[in-house]
């Protein structure tokens, strides 16, 4: 699903522009083509519409993305990670329920 505020990063200028200089949180799913992150990936994309205009989400193949995904610490995938302001502000590593997923986005933007 490639929708309003989902987006994928293919480089690390790419993740800058749309991550690091985002004026709003922003999910950055780092996924790879396996079960768990085919099961989570939907359960973040159904946060994602229950949160519309308040958060948006980048996805990162880390297979594809090996160089950014190495640059920031990311050994396994899935991994869930809030920037705000340009920072990493929480991470939530493996897979999740879908209210795990909702209490990790509404402690980003305050809900």
């Amino acid at each position: 699903m490639e929708g309003e505020g989902i987006f994928e990063v293919h480089d690390k200028k790419h993740f800058e522009e749309c991550v690091i200089k985002s004026s709003s949180p922003v999910v950055v799913s780092f996924l790879a083509d396996n079960e768990t992150c085919k099961k989570i990936l939907p359960r973040v994309e159904q946060v994602l519409e229950e949160n519309k205009g308040k958060i948006s989400m980048a996805k990162i193949d880390v297979n594809e993305c090996k160089d950014l995904s190495e640059e920031y610490g990311i050994k396994t995938a899935p991994v869930l990670e809030i920037y705000k302001d340009g920072s990493i502000f929480d991470s939530l590593p493996g897979l999740h329920d879908l209210d795990e997923i909702r209490s990790f986005v509404k402690n980003s933007i305050g809900n």
